[in-house]
């Protein structure tokens, strides 16, 4: 039964009852066709029923690694029954936004690192691939990839601003993802002070474009 179809055909139902028909088998097939509202309903519901924003609460005000069981215990939930299965990219944002949106920044940094990075280290972690933090923030997308990318370029990081849109700008899939881009440039570019800062912006740009390029028409004759 499609999600659509299983709408329809509870429509006389009010919401909260439908919940419990989602909770016994929570996926794309029961919710595809809900609007956010209602994801949203889904949602406060899996988490009074598991206490999963008090587990998470109680994970973030500890130092990190002091309750790792319940940190993987919080990771393979999220993952499994929220995030994973998702095939579209824009539904998998939805539920990553409600999960990162009742935090401030860097408790959303740290549940982020809790969802995605690795459980456990015992050594000194690589740096991220620049492919893979900006998949990162396409997917967060909002204010969060916003005030990640503004600080770096308050910060005069500009190159390293350049080379992250750049990267998401691959990573598109639809035109709504294009078109949100386009405005964090924008967003970006009127952030700078002054006009000398706002040129090496666009000329960071103009080369970053040029040298992906070039490399991936190499990487194509290869």
């Amino acid at each position: 039964m499609s999600g659509l179809l299983f709408k329809r055909s509870t429509f006389l139902l009010p919401t909260m009852e439908r919940l419990h028909f989602v909770f016994s088998k929570i996926s794309q097939t029961l919710t595809a066709g809900w609007d956010e509202m209602e994801c949203h309903k889904v949602f406060k519901f899996l988490c009074e029923l598991t206490n999963l924003q008090n587990k998470i609460e109680a994970v973030l005000t500890e130092r990190p690694w002091l309750k790792w069981p319940e940190e993987l215990q919080i990771r393979l939930y999220c993952r499994h029954v929220l995030l994973d299965h998702w095939p579209n990219r824009s539904d998998r944002q939805l539920w990553l936004n409600l999960l990162l949106r009742p935090w401030p920044l860097v408790s959303q940094a740290r549940l982020l690192f809790i969802l995605y990075g690795p459980s456990y280290l015992d050594v000194t972690p690589q740096e991220w691939h620049v492919e893979n933090v900006a998949g990162l923030l396409l997917l967060c997308e909002g204010s969060l990839c916003y005030t990640v990318l503004a600080s770096k370029a308050l910060n005069g990081q500009l190159f390293e601003v350049s080379r992250l849109l750049v990267h998401v700008v691959l990573m598109c899939q639809n035109e709504h993802q294009i078109s949100w881009v386009v405005k964090m440039v924008h967003q970006i570019y009127s952030l700078l002070r002054t006009a000398a800062e706002k040129l090496r912006f666009i000329q960071h740009l103009e080369n970053m474009f040029t040298l992906v390029t070039m490399d991936m028409m190499q990487f194509s004759v290869i």
